[in-house]
């Protein structure tokens, strides 16, 4: 039987708002027990016939899983020798910045998710880790901080002896909202982990407060293969090119005897006709931006 109500005997009155009487009240009630009986039997395949497609299903995912575990073998990939997964590795690093950054999502960190084998290429590959970009944000808790500090370190020990590049940029004095007293503490300590690297830096970026580069050279460290230097400081006035101001950089210049080009951003333009005043090698510096 098709259970269509076009077909019932109240077919003209279903839908509206008829009321019904007592006669019909009846003949409504024993019109539902038979199709309520053929809703069970229905009910009842549908159960029978979901739980024989669950299983189905359940063995054709089997299936697929086994096949694709034993395809996975077939995978030219595990062919590759690891000096050549390694060279590949290094070609993938970003082509749109000198400095790589901390990003799982990003070549070189990427590398050590996938497995096992990828992860000890990657680790035993110096030139992945030579080179990075890494920001302090101005609020930061101690513990964070001291992650932070750990993962950066561990990052720069992995690239061996291989010349370094960094950027590093403090964003502590751009939040005038700033009331933590271990913040500046962080900078310094930040500063000087770095300068453990200081003879392997051959390009550094720095975007610092005025107050952080007597830093450097309260540690007296040495740069003897740096050939680029890119300062930015907003806050670096015209008597600080030559270190006489109280948070002169110039000092920092004369550890660098191989400084071949300098980059100086945020600047008053008038530093730009003093610019003789820096403690340069100028036999060897072939260029200088001042902006």
């Amino acid at each position: 039987m098709i259970w269509d109500t076009v077909q019932s005997p109240f077919a003209s009155v279903i839908g509206t708002n008829y009321v019904p009487s007592t006669a019909e009240l009846e003949k409504v009630k024993d019109l539902l027990p038979q199709p309520q009986i053929e809703l069970s039997k229905v009910l009842s395949e549908i159960n029978r016939v979901q739980a024989a497609l669950d299983d189905l299903l359940s063995q054709k995912q089997s299936i697929e899983n086994y096949i694709d575990a034993h395809k996975s073998l077939l995978s030219p990939v595990r062919r590759i020798p690891p000096e050549t997964l390694a060279e590949i590795f290094i070609h993938c690093l970003p082509t749109d910045s000198l400095y790589a950054v901390r990003n799982l999502a990003e070549a070189p960190l990427i590398f050590t998710t996938i497995c096992r084998d990828w992860r000890q290429i990657a680790l035993n590959t110096p030139q992945l880790w030579s080179s990075l970009h890494f920001f302090l944000p101005s609020r930061l808790s101690d513990d964070v901080f001291s992650r932070r500090m750990a993962g950066i370190t561990l990052w720069l020990e992995r690239s061996g002896s291989l010349p370094l590049s960094i950027s590093f940029h403090d964003g502590y004095e751009n939040d005038p909202l700033i009331i933590s007293q271990s913040r500046p503490a962080m900078t310094v300590s930040l500063i000087r982990s770095l300068m453990h690297f200081s003879d392997r830096m051959q390009d550094v970026y720095l975007s610092l407060s005025s107050s952080s580069f007597p830093i450097f050279d309260n540690l007296s460290p040495s740069f003897p293969i740096l050939t680029s230097l890119h300062v930015r400081d907003k806050r670096l006035r015209k008597h600080d090119l030559n270190g006489t101001g109280s948070v002169g950089f110039g000092p920092l210049l004369h550890r660098m005897p191989a400084l071949e080009k300098l980059e100086l951003n945020g600047f008053n333009t008038r530093i730009g006709n003093n610019y003789r005043s820096l403690p340069c090698n100028w036999k060897l510096l072939t260029e200088l931006v001042i902006q």
